[in-house]
């Protein structure tokens, strides 16, 4: 037997030989290229693919391991990875995607994919396979362990054929934009995937998977769950949790109407929880205090109620907290926050809350995010803010602050990228706020509130500032002028896009600076003092979506200045000075949404606006010189809901399509979303915010007015097909006809006004359905005839409505109908009373006989009719007594007997 040293040396020699080997194989395998097969697979997905932005330009070499896009394994040389995903990440203004049609892949996924048998990975979001079902043969790709299909533009049902793939562990089917909407009706398949540690269906409709929550709880590994948006109704109270590996949930945007159930509890290890957007109600349940993991807790948008529970305060990680915009009230204290010292992100906005802490109250935290908008905060600002240097983010709009400015808010706000305390009632000049310290600010919000003084020119030195929002305070001066010096360093506000300064003091003249602002979308100057005449220079603002520079002292004319704007959607220049020709070239602003010329000196014709302006809500023309008739191009504004032509010196007839305005025809809005354009959303809370933005113009918010012109003809009877209308004012013009009979179609009618005119004939009896009619004028036409009498219009029960027309008659004029036909009928409820001349059969006031209705005439007849057959039959019956009782017989003739002897 051979000793231990003996076979060292071969044992050596061994393993040499196994290390060379090993050295040798991986060395072959690093220059590897693809297999052949899986080549002409790929080849064959490519053609029927439609690469716009020739992505896959490198599909053309030899090893398809050097395609971008694929990966190969170094030691088998297969094709494990497949990421194609949309690479495109630029964002606009408004958050959407830039060039995502354009970098996207689109066509048809050929099964040549199912070749891949050793794909571990694939990834196809954010194309465009629009209208097409996730192929079923992807189930066949056993070796799968991620699949994202995210946003790609998937149709119809979600295969149940996914459930085969045992190895998977992420699985995207989240439709979060795009064209595709994906459906099932149940999710036993993704109980089957036993590996599966992500999984994101948000977007998608669960509504009819019932049985979604225990098909997930099958999971035993699951660390997170996205189901936002999904159309999910219900969550049962009690539940025995099996995912507790879970450590995001993210269930917001559905429609849970449920209190939060307690088995929350038993997710010991999440980290984030959302739940916003549903109906959720009831308190916030005290149990949510043992999440001891949880960083975020996202409650915001439901109807949760109560207070704030003190077991929050026992997240001692928690890092976010928002509870935005539901039912909580009572009093907030320091010793809810006494062990959040992680906190960073805090947002109780669009509550009831109390939170007036105590001034010497240091926080145990250094937030970055603080939202208490529609808070109460106090009436001095909060002292414990000089304890945070982090802040990025401040909003404490609506928090009943009355202090002054404080001057130390720009010493702690360093950092920070957003300001927004409107709408308080804070004092002082608006340069105690140093902006030169705050070099990275984005939005400042300091409308609605009691600042003075000038603006500073430091202003021009934000050089990231986007929105600027000024509006409703007491500002006094000019709006700052870029020196000389600071105009040679180019742009000092390259990123301003909104730029509100309404309604305050300012003077002078509209800067030249304002040119520079290449960016600028939102300019509102209206509601000043501002003079002379508009610069030329602002041609150069090519992204201008509104411009509203109305109730100011502006002169001159706008002679093809805004045919420049076409992306214009608010065009406000109400109540200046402006002369000359009306532009016809408006008439090519597709854009627009509102327009408010009124209270001008314009002359001209209306423009030609039809059908390419497919959002135009607003037109506001009154109180100008205007002349010539009404476009017929008018009643092809499908979104058209105010319209006003008053005062002009327009001529002609009325035309015969206003029912073509369906907006105000069915009330419906044919342009689907474009209120949601923020040019769109500024136009209406800030005229909700206050009536004085346009006047009268949103008063009605479904208006014509066309009085104090020159029209003539009939009142078209199409008029009545507007049903949404709350107003018509047809005043002063040179109207005739009748009032169209069915006028009483309008239900919704608010106020009508046709006075002045010479419209004769009977006022129609429909008029009186009007049930919201709160305002009537019909004085001075040739109206004749009784007036209606109904309860619908004692609101409008006066003599000015119907005085100037002669031939009218009836309450509540004292003229008394004369009796021609029906108006020979008298008595209540009718004003006029019944003569006393002798005839008995006269009744009503101010006789005691009362005239019969028409009920009692009824009864009358019927007695009448049944008193012949009831007497027969009463006498027959009395016969037949007689006949059958012989005693009854002799009584009888006997009391017969002794009347006649009497």
């Amino acid at each position: 037997m051979a000793s231990a040293p003996a076979f060292a040396p071969l044992i050596l020699w061994t393993l040499l030989v196994f290390q060379s080997f090993e050295f040798g194989h991986s060395e072959a395998f690093t220059n590897v290229s693809c297999f052949g097969t899986e080549r002409e697979a790929l080849l064959k997905f490519r053609q029927g693919l439609i690469d716009q932005s020739k992505r896959l330009s490198s599909w053309t070499s030899k090893d398809c391991c050097e395609w971008k896009g694929v990966e190969c394994s170094k030691k088998t040389g297969h094709v494990f990875k497949l990421d194609l995903r949309n690479p495109c990440s630029e964002t606009d203004r408004y958050g959407d995607i830039i060039g995502w049609d354009q970098s996207s892949l689109a066509g048809k996924i050929h099964a040549s994919l199912a070749e891949l048998k050793h794909l571990k990975y694939l990834n196809l979001s954010l194309n465009k396979f629009s209208k097409q079902k996730i192929p079923q043969f992807f189930g066949t790709l056993q070796r799968l362990e991620h699949l994202d299909l995210s946003s790609a533009g998937f149709d119809g049902n979600i295969p149940h054929h996914l459930g085969n793939l045992s190895n998977l562990q992420y699985l995207d089917l989240a439709s979060s934009f795009g064209e595709g909407y994906l459906t099932t009706d149940n999710l036993q398949w993704v109980s089957k995937l036993s590996s599966l540690k992500y999984l994101r269906l948000s977007g998608n409709d669960l509504g009819n998977a019932t049985d979604w929550l225990s098909s997930i709880n099958m999971l035993s590994s699951l660390e997170s769950l996205q189901l936002r948006g999904c159309s999910l109704e219900k969550l049962p109270h009690s539940l025995s949790v099996n995912f507790t590996s879970l450590r995001f949930l993210d269930l917001s945007g559905n429609s849970i109407n449920s209190t939060i159930p307690p088995w929350f509890y038993n997710f010991s290890k999440l980290e984030y929880l959302s739940l916003s957007g549903n109906s959720l109600s009831g308190p916030i349940p005290v149990s949510l205090g043992e999440l001891s993991f949880l960083r975020e807790l996202r409650l915001r948008d439901n109807k949760l109620s109560g207070n704030i529970p003190g077991s929050i305060g026992r997240l001692s990680n928690l890092e976010v907290l928002v509870i935005t915009n539901n039912f909580l009230n009572g009093v907030v204290s320091e010793s809810h926050f006494a062990n959040l010292t992680s906190l960073t992100h805090l947002d109780f906005s669009s509550n009831e809350l109390d939170l007036s802490f105590d001034p010497a109250w240091v926080p145990p935290f250094q937030l970055q995010y603080i939202g208490v908008t529609d808070c109460y905060v106090g009436p001095k600002f909060p002292l414990w803010l000089q304890t945070q240097r982090n802040i990025s983010y401040l909003c404490m709009a609506n928090a009943r602050i009355s202090d002054e400015l404080p001057n130390w808010l720009s010493d702690i706000l360093l950092n920070v990228e957003y300001i927004d305390l409107t709408n308080n009632t804070l004092k002082g000049p608006i340069s105690r706020m140093d902006l030169n310290k705050m070099p990275l600010l984005g939005l400042l919000g300091l409308a609605d509130n009691n600042l003075s003084g000038s603006i500073p020119n430091s202003l021009w030195a934000m050089e990231n500032l986007y929105l600027l929002d000024l509006a409703r305070n007491q500002l006094s001066g000019t709006i700052p002028s870029l020196s000389p010096i600071s105009r040679m360093d180019g742009n000092k506000m390259p990123r301003l896009i909104y730029f509100y300064l309404q309604d305050n003091n300012l003077s002078g003249s509209i800067p030249n600076s304002l040119c520079a602002m290449e960016n600028l979308a939102h300019l509102d100057l209206s509601k000043n003092q501002l003079s002379g005449t508009l610069p030329l220079c602002l041609k150069k603002l090519k992204a201008l979506e509104m411009i509203a520079l109305g109730d100011n002292r502006l002169r001159g004319q706008i002679t093809n200045f805004f045919c420049h704007f076409k992306q214009l959607a608010v065009l406000n220049l109400h109540k200046n000075g402006f002369d000359e020709v009306l532009p016809q070239c408006l008439s090519n602003l597709t854009e627009l949404v509102l327009l408010d010329l009124s209270d001008n000196d314009f002359t001209g014709e209306i423009p030609p606006f039809g059908r390419r302006f497919q959002s135009l809500a607003i037109i506001n023309l009154e109180n100008n010189s205007l002349t010539g008739g009404i476009p017929t191009q008018l009643c092809q504004l499908d979104s058209l809901r105010f319209l006003s032509l008053a005062r002009n010196n327009i001529s002609g007839s009325i035309p015969l399509c206003f029912n073509g305005l369906l907006s105000m025809v069915e009330g419906k809005d044919p342009t689907g979303s474009f209120w949601y354009n923020p040019t769109i959303i500024y136009v209406m809370v800030h005229a909700k915010r206050t009536t004085r933005l346009y006047d009268k113009t949103l008063y009605f918010f479904h208006s014509i007015d066309l009085s104090a012109n020159n029209l003539n003809g009939e009142i078209p009877k199409e008029l009545t097909r507007l049903v949404q209308l709350q107003n018509l004012n047809l005043s002063q013009n040179n109207l005739s006809g009748k009032i169209p009979s069915n006028i009483g179609d309008l239900k919704n009618l608010e106020s009508l006004d046709l006075s002045n005119n010479g419209i004769s004939g009977r006022i129609p009896p429909s008029i009186s359905s009007l049930d919201f009619l709160s305002c009537l004028n019909l004085s001075f036409n040739n109206l004749s005839g009784p007036i209606p009498s109904s309860s619908h219009l004692r609101t409008v029960d006066n003599e000015s409505v119907y005085r100037g027309n002669d031939r009218l008659c009836g309450a509540p004029l004292s003229k008394v109908c004369p009796r021609d036909g029906n108006d020979t009928l008298c008595g209540a409820p009718l004003s006029k009373v019944c003569p006393r001349d002798g005839n008995d059969k006269l009744c009503g006031a101010p006789l005691s006989k009362v005239c019969p209705n028409e009920g009692n005439l009824d009864i009358h007849n019927w007695f009448y009719a049944g008193l012949g057959p009831g007497f027969a039959i009463g006498f027959l019956g009395f016969c037949s007594a007689l006949h059958f009782k012989q005693s009854w017989r002799i009584s009888y003739f006997q009391a017969i007997d002794k009347i006649i002897k009497s």
